[in-house]
């Protein structure tokens, strides 16, 4: 006779106890109950006619093949609707293999039972949900549980004129009544939510959230995440309780992104309690990202609306002071406007006053990139009164992507005052926006307060980052990004003794200038007919009296012998030049060794050098 351990007896109780569990389970979906609010719903169309699905794939169906589906419990997050219709088919818009009658009654999770059942085959997909007339107005009658919205396919709305796959954030409030179900564990890697940009040599973490639409609860699973040709970081996730029908936020830690370009981003969970997953089908997110070059710089443009005449301003300047302390990534101009403005006022500021600002005149305001900081904001500025309102302003602007680098050298001639500004622009994803522009700004900072009188404040006080004029306009002048090219733009302008303002009160007030304390500010806007939807995509900030930011070495020539050709638009080297290297003005290395090389329209740095290793730095425009 054999005799049982009582360790593995115990074990086998637990192990028989558990698959009970599984197969008395009634419930099959995606949604979370505990994330449904039934008094934020959604519609799909304007008319009366509304509907919800989820698409139960062919895979899934194989792993229910045979149980039968009783009934639905759904949320509906009114009573005002009628000719409610449950159904079950296998092509969306066509003919329903199965319907059923259903009155919602109050507004809460319920189970409806179905008079006959549906059995599902298992060698087909399905889509369950329901249809029906909304009677309500305002209200939306459909729910979701407010999650990280599902993979492409599985939810689906009732549009008004067909059946569309829906994304709106989490999962429709529908599960399947079954009449048991067989005992797997499944995991479903929801859509990651990926940041506007990211650029090569930095370390990112990677936030998602994976689904149970199993039938066990999982207690552990590996996440795995590789970007490009990088070596893969695996997180391994143990000591949960993730029960079937519920979500698991996760964070996946110090992944490095060593390269720059178009890469792959590949993130899969697997290893599922220890096992293979039962449907593998839903368990990989796979996407493409633009990469930056490690040398691209994305900076923030904060213009600020204030007056001498604003009591409030004074505090306002020292709050947004304080959040961008230590924050290399910001320029910041003053737009003096307030009422009819003052002493330090410029035209172009004062049609910014009213193009952003929805009429109104309220100081201290800010915007970032001219951007809309939340989508629910109805203008681009906000008030400056709370440091948390500057820095949503500052983070939503500093989040949003680039596209373009913006780089740039001055050089001022203290007896001409002739200034010249040289932007270059490089273009590195195209936006959406065809309509660009170029835009060119004087600043001066060190205005005393005590000659310029300004309300709220006491002696001593100094006005910053002053708008003193645009040398392009008050919209800037036209641009042609062209993917993977640079745009070359020298601006001069001869600086007076003094600036007028241009507000109409008081008028023509003279401002005496004074070079040390002046800077240049250039940045490319993407321009619409709306003040809600422009975007500056990036912006770089120098002094007038001289400087740059494009990192090029100044060192000089110490072997003749080293020459650098340039034929149309391919580059080549004298016979004494064992190496050579090329970068883009970003500092991207696109060729390296001794060929010679054809480039594409746009500024390059060409780094050659000889067997005693002396070396030659040149600036190279290619047209």
């Amino acid at each position: 006779m054999k005799i049982f351990n009582k360790y593995a007896l115990f074990g086998l109780m637990v192990s028989m106890a558990l698959n009970v569990l599984a197969q008395d389970a009634k419930y099959w979906g995606y949604v979370n109950e505990s994330g449904c609010n039934r008094s934020v719903g959604i519609k799909f169309n304007t008319a009366q006619k509304q509907g919800f699905a989820i698409k139960i794939s062919r895979e899934k169906a194989a792993l229910l093949k045979g149980r039968k589906i009783t009934g639905l419990r759904a949320l509906f997050c009114t009573t005002q609707a009628t000719n409610v219709k449950a159904f079950v088919t296998t092509q969306l818009g066509a003919t329903n293999d199965f319907e059923a009658d259903i009155k919602i009654g109050s507004p809460r999770f319920k189970d409806f039972k179905f008079p006959e059942s549906y059995t599902i085959a298992g060698d087909k997909e399905l889509y369950v949900g329901f249809t029906l007339d909304f009677t309500g107005n305002g209200a939306s009658v459909l729910s979701y549980d407010q999650s990280v919205e599902l993979p492409e396919g599985i939810a689906w709305g009732y549009t008004g004129e067909k059946w569309e796959n829906v994304k709106f954030g989490g999962a429709p409030a529908i599960l399947l009544l079954l009449d048991g179900m067989p005992a797997y564990t499944d995991a479903l890697l929801k859509p990651i939510s990926f940041e506007n940009f990211y650029t090569a040599g930095n370390v990112y973490s990677f936030s998602g959230q994976v689904n149970n639409p199993g039938t066990e609860t999982i207690r552990s699973f590996d996440l795995a995440v590789r970007v490009g040709n990088g070596e893969e970081t695996v997180e391994h996730i143990e000591n949960i309780s993730l029960a079937p029908n519920t979500n698991y936020d996760f964070t996946i830690k110090d992944c490095a992104i060593t390269e720059s370009g178009n890469l792959p981003f590949h993130i899969t969970v697997k290893n599922i309690n220890g096992k293979e997953d039962a449907d593998m089908t839903d368990n990989e997110v796979n996407e493409e990202q633009y990469i930056y070059p490690e040398n691209v710089k994305k900076r923030v443009l904060l213009e600020v609306f204030t007056g001498m005449g604003c009591s409030n301003c004074p505090t306002g300047h020292s709050l947004i002071e304080s959040v961008i302390a230590g924050r290399e990534d910001v320029v910041v101009v003053e737009h003096h406007t307030y009422y009819s403005g003052d002493a330090l006022s410029m035209k172009e500021s004062m049609e910014y006053l009213w193009y952003f600002n929805s009429s109104s005149t309220y100081a201290p305001g800010l915007m970032g990139n001219r951007m809309l900081y939340n989508q629910a904001a109805s203008s681009p500025v906000v008030e400056a009164v709370s440091e948390s309102n500057i820095a949503q302003v500052a983070n939503a602007a500093s989040a949003s992507e680039p596209y373009v680098s913006v780089e740039m050298e001055t050089k001022y001639d203290e007896a001409t005052r002739k200034l010249d500004a040289t932007v270059y622009v490089t273009t590195y994803v195209m936006p959406e926006n065809t309509n660009n522009s170029i835009n060119v700004f004087i600043t001066q900072s060190g205005i005393s307060g005590d000659d310029y009188y300004q309300s709220g404040a006491g002696s001593g006080y100094v006005h910053n980052h002053a708008m003193r004029g645009a040398l392009t306009g008050t919209y800037g002048e036209d641009i042609e990004l062209k993917l993977g090219e640079t745009v070359k733009r020298t601006f001069s302008y001869t600086l007076p003794e003094a600036i007028l303002s241009t507000a109409s009160y008081p008028k023509d007030f003279s401002v005496p200038v004074d070079p040390k304390q002046m800077e240049v500010v250039a940045f490319v806007l993407g321009k619409t007919n709306s003040a809600l939807t422009n975007q500056v995509y990036n912006v770089v900030s120098l002094p007038l009296t001289g400087g740059t930011t494009v990192g090029i070495e100044s060192k000089p020539e110490t072997e003749s012998s080293l020459q650098v050709y340039v034929d149309g638009r391919t580059i080549s080297f004298s016979e004494q030049v064992c190496l050579a290297e090329v970068y883009q003005i970003s500092g991207r290395l696109v060729s390296s060794g001794k060929a010679s090389v054809t480039l594409p329209a746009g500024l390059y740095i060409v780094r050659v050098m000889d067997a005693d290793g002396n070396r030659v730095i040149k600036k190279i425009q290619i047209w």
